[in-house]
C-alpha cells in the first residue's frame, strides 16, 4: 500500500504550485512566478550630452595703489593750535570762549584734510595676478541603458534596462486565466 501512496504524494507535490512563486490578485486565481531567460544581445542605448568642465582664466594687470592715510595727528593738531589762535582774536568776555572753540574745530578739521592731500601723491603701481572661475563646455556620448534583446521558452523579447544585465535576465511569469 505504500509503495502506491508514494507515487500519489510525490504528483500532488509537483502539481501543486509552490506557496513562494504564488501571487494572487484581486483577479480570480492569478498565479505567477519567477524565471530566467538566456540574454541574446544587449545594445547600449547612447545620448550626446553637454559636459561642463570649470577651470581658472588668469591675467596679470597693472594695479594703483595709495598707501593708507597714516595721520600721526600732526597736521590735525597744528590746525586745532591755529584755529583756536584766529579764533580766540575774534568776541569779546565770554563769546571769547565760544570762537575759540569753534576756531580749534574749524582748524582741526582742516588740518586733517590737508594731512590726506599731503599723503596722496605717494601712490604706486603693482602688478597683481588677477583669476576668475569659468566652464569651457563640450559634448559627450554617455549611455543611458540598454537595448536587451533575450529568448525565453524559444520566444524572443525586447525591453529596456537601466543595466547591463549579464547572460541572463530575471523574468516574471504570470497565469491568468481567460474567461
Amino acid at each position: 500500500m505504500l509503495s502506491g501512496l508514494l507515487p500519489m504524494v510525490l504528483a500532488s507535490l509537483v502539481l501543486a504550485p509552490s506557496p513562494a512563486f504564488a501571487e494572487h490578485g484581486n483577479r480570480g486565481s492569478r498565479v505567477g512566478y519567477y524565471d530566467q531567460a538566456q540574454v541574446l544581445e544587449v545594445v547600449p542605448v547612447r545620448e550626446i550630452v553637454r559636459v561642463s568642465t570649470p577651470r581658472q582664466e588668469c591675467w596679470s594687470e597693472e594695479v594703483e595703489h595709495a598707501p593708507p592715510y597714516d595721520d600721526d595727528g600732526a597736521y590735525t593738531v597744528t590746525g586745532a593750535i591755529l584755529g583756536g589762535v584766529i579764533g580766540h582774536q575774534f568776541g569779546g568776555g565770554s563769546g571769547r570762549h565760544v570762537t575759540t572753540a569753534a576756531g580749534s574745530i574749524l582748524g582741526a578739521v582742516i588740518g586733517r584734510d590737508v594731512g590726506r592731500r599731503h599723503g596722496d601723491d605717494r601712490t604706486y603701481t603693482m602688478v597683481e595676478r588677477r583669476c576668475r572661475p569659468v566652464n569651457d563646455y563640450h559634448k559627450a556620448e554617455r549611455i543611458v541603458g540598454y537595448r536587451v534583446t533575450y529568448d525565453y521558452q524559444g520566444r524572443t523579447y525586447t525591453t529596456h534596462m537601466a543595466n547591463h544585465p549579464g547572460h541572463y535576465v530575471r523574468v516574471r511569469v504570470s497565469i491568468d486565466p481567460v474567461e
